[in-house]
């Protein structure tokens, strides 16, 4: 399994785990990958995954938030 499709499915897991639709979920899992690919570096050492899971985290409840 290559990092990108690690991060697509762990993070997919979370979001649906945290109660967010599949369709939501999926859509912020390639927001979180696209935020891997953006970035050269982690913000802390060791902590890419978490600044993926959060950029993801945050475009899922801007989902949520458009559509009430």
């Amino acid at each position: 399994m290559n990092p990108t499709d690690f991060i697509y499915k762990n993070i997919n897991q979370l979001l649906i785990q945290d109660g967010f639709s599949e369709l939501i979920a999926s859509s912020s899992a390639n927001k979180g990958v696209a935020e891997y690919k953006r970035r050269s570096c982690a913000s802390q050492n060791g902590k890419i995954f978490d600044d993926c899971l959060k950029a993801a985290r945050k475009h899922a409840k801007e989902l949520i938030k458009s559509a009430h």
